[in-house]
């Protein structure tokens, strides 16, 4: 982010902070994008180095076509050999990124159950980074009843690329992995959406992740995303069998976990404190206090995304009840005084790190604003759902 400022104030140039983080970004070819910009500011120079849209549905229907292969293949040996599906038990469950700031409190959950073995692994290497022997287990068929795909790397400035095995690739393991045993289920966590993403398809959604500032970040996460429910619209069988959970921002409680002071919710509470006012044009969109169920009826939607609780309204009346007065204004003009806010503080400012987020809620400062939703860790998970006992991995 300084580098950014730095460049955008002595250069008058502004580049993104993906083309920061790109992988093949050097010092010359900043320079170049740097000295192109400074030359025309009315169009996108040929030479500058973007971080380029990436063809999400194109990634999708390369990933896919593996995926879509190994489902006629088990459609044809069921012919031959009969369906061997069991009852479901839900009693052994692999678990990714248990270490996770969210994994951890599904975990914690797991652990009323009786034992526990941790696997070591690393999910951008091939079959997880796990041992043979671990890798036999999984994919035996027998010993896993449960996956539940909750590892990702989290990071707002890597690209596509960088991010890509770690949020993709797995993802597509797994899915085939479940998909080969006829009793096991997947459920896989997601993002956060918005009230109206559910309508939109994935042409829609592509479209708008092909900005140039667009977060990498989200492109994996819809890419594997849109695999899942490609698969699940594939076989009837399959869809009862596969979940895709839709949280919203994941914050601490009082009485279990903690807040995490550099995510992006409690750095912008901060910024509002500071300046003493807060974004009313978003004051109605919903904050989730639900705890998440999980539905494994035939006919029941893929995604389960949580639409309930609390508004950012209350959030502010807390706020200020704690002895942070806060005006209400709208999003243009609270979007220039935190600017200023930033401006003036410099990198000792709460959102600097990821000031460059700011520049994509214009959009909401002149239009429609849409809900964004909040969920509390400790609740996200029962492991009644599809857990009954025994061993989780």
């Amino acid at each position: 982010m300084s580098l950014m400022y730095f460049i955008s104030e002595r250069f008058g140039a502004k580049i993104s902070m993906q083309q920061l983080m790109n992988e093949k970004t050097s010092i010359r070819s900043l320079a170049r994008s740097v000295g192109n910009m400074q030359e025309t500011v009315s169009q996108r120079p040929k030479n500058s180095l973007h971080a380029a849209s990436v063809d999400t549905i194109a990634e999708i229907n390369r990933h896919d076509s593996r995926i879509s292969q190994h489902q006629v293949k088990i459609k044809i040996a069921a012919m031959v050999e009969g369906d061997p599906t069991k009852g479901i038990t839900g009693s052994t469950v692999f678990l990714t990124g248990a270490s996770g700031y969210m994994g951890t409190q599904i975990l914690r959950q797991l652990l009323e159950h009786r034992q526990l073995d941790v696997w070591v692994g690393d999910l951008s290497l091939p079959r997880l980074g796990l041992d043979s022997t671990n890798w036999d287990l999984l994919t035996d068929g027998k010993s896993v009843d449960v996956i539940i795909h909750n590892g990702v790397a989290v990071h707002w400035a890597k690209s596509y690329h960088a991010l890509e095995a770690t949020n993709v690739c797995s993802t597509v393991d797994l899915l085939v992995l479940a998909l080969s045993s006829p009793s096991m289920r997947f459920v896989y966590v997601s993002n956060r959406r918005t009230a109206d993403s559910e309508d939109q398809t994935e042409e829609d959604v592509a479209r708008s992740l092909v900005h140039v500032d667009s977060i990498a970040y989200s492109q994996t996460k819809f890419v594997s995303e849109a695999l899942i429910k490609r698969a699940a619209g594939r076989d009837a069988c399959a869809s009862r069998r596969l979940a895709v959970v839709s949280p919203g921002y994941v914050v601490g409680t009082p009485t279990e976990g903690i807040g995490n002071a550099d995510d992006y919710v409690w750095r912008l509470v901060a910024a509002c404190i500071r300046v003493g006012a807060y974004n009313a044009d978003e004051a109605t969109a919903t904050i989730i206090k639900s705890a998440l169920q999980v539905s494994s009826e035939a006919g029941s939607k893929t995604v389960r995304p949580i639409m309930d609780g609390i508004t950012w309204g209350g959030i502010w009346s807390i706020v200020s009840g704690m002895g942070h007065p806060l005006r209400a204004m709208s999003a243009r003009e609270w979007l220039g005084v935190v600017r200023a806010d930033i401006q003036q503080e410099g990198e000792r400012h709460p959102l600097w790190p990821l000031a460059h987020i700011l520049d994509r809620q214009k959009v909401q400062a002149e239009g429609k604003v849409k809900e964004c939703y909040i969920l509390p860790a400790s609740r996200l998970f029962r492991a009644s759902y599809w857990v009954n006992e025994s061993t989780i991995y």
